[in-house]
């Protein structure tokens, strides 16, 4: 059997945008995706006590080199301002915990503008669309990776869909644009903040071969639904495109697999129930050379 490649762990985190006080989903997303395929996750998630060395030298040692490991790979992904809420901690689960309780924002309720419970177009010929321009703050979205295009993704992750899609209409190709940094499109925005109607909106809107788009880590908008187990979204994705459960969709991961590893038993049972033999022989054929 041949060697398994390893990546080593700063090659992989230096690419990935750094933490900071306002991208907390899309960076908690990339690194757990990151601590799930270096089987680390574990040890954030842990429920129990970790090992003493008086339990076995063995385990305790075991413990400590994957501890490290995950814990330099989530201080490593910190900016100057969000390393220092964890500085000064040893283990990689209470420093993922205290980025999170510091610095995951509150989801908030939704609140329809007053201006799309009117028509459409004014008597002066300008739309709803160009008030929201007008009146758009670009500092309020956590991504700026869209150039003059911002404003679209600011309404994908506020959840207006109104006003995504009278941005859409004027500019459709924008559904699949991907951001200058994360490569990742509109949907994959929607499916890391968890908004399976405005997810499902946009793919109703996407071309077969746009569901197959790869953000830079060769993430897919069913990779990320699979890893955060959102089965509508998922199961929308596959009506549309049924090729796409044989393609990786995160690392070298099919969607079966990415649903399996992250816990979702109903979903995986999903994807199993259509995924064709080949696929799964050819998955397992490429996992045991």
């Amino acid at each position: 059997m041949a060697a398994a490649t390893v990546v080593p762990a700063t090659s992989v985190i230096a690419n990935l945008k750094l933490l900071n006080n306002y991208n907390y989903d899309e960076w908690s997303f990339r690194v757990k995706i990151y601590l799930l395929a270096e089987d680390l996750w574990d040890f954030v998630e842990a429920t129990t006590e970790p090992p003493k060395p008086e339990d076995g030298e063995a385990e305790f040692k075991a413990w400590r080199k994957n501890n490290a490991k995950a814990l330099y790979a989530i201080q490593s992904s910190c900016g100057d301002d969000t390393y220092s809420l964890i500085g000064g901690i040893t283990t990689a689960k209470l420093a993922w915990d205290t980025l999170e309780e510091k610095l995951k924002p509150a989801k908030e309720e939704l609140v329809p503008h007053e201006d799309l419970n009117t028509d459409p177009t004014s008597k002066d010929g300008n739309s709803n669309l160009n008030k929201n321009l007008a009146g758009h703050d670009s500092n309020s979205s956590y991504f700026s990776e869209f150039g003059q295009d911002q404003p679209f993704l600011d309404f994908v992750t506020n959840g207006d869909w109104d006003s995504a899609k009278e941005y859409l209409d004027i500019n459709p190709d924008v559904i699949r644009k991907r951001g200058s940094i994360s490569g990742a499109t509109a949907l994959h925005m929607a499916v890391v903040l968890e908004d399976e109607d405005m997810a499902m909106s946009l793919v109703e809107l996407m071309a077969e071969e746009d569901l197959e788009i790869q953000d830079a880590n060769g993430v897919t908008a069913i990779g990320a639904a699979a890893n955060k187990g959102l089965a509508q979204v998922a199961k929308c994705i596959v009506e549309k495109n049924k090729k796409i459960l044989t393609l990786p969709c995160l690392g070298d991961m099919i969607p079966l697999l990415t649903a399996y590893s992250s816990g979702h038993w109903k979903l995986a049972r999903f994807f199993y129930s259509l995924t064709p033999l080949e696929a799964l022989l050819r998955d397992k054929r490429q996992r045991w050379r």
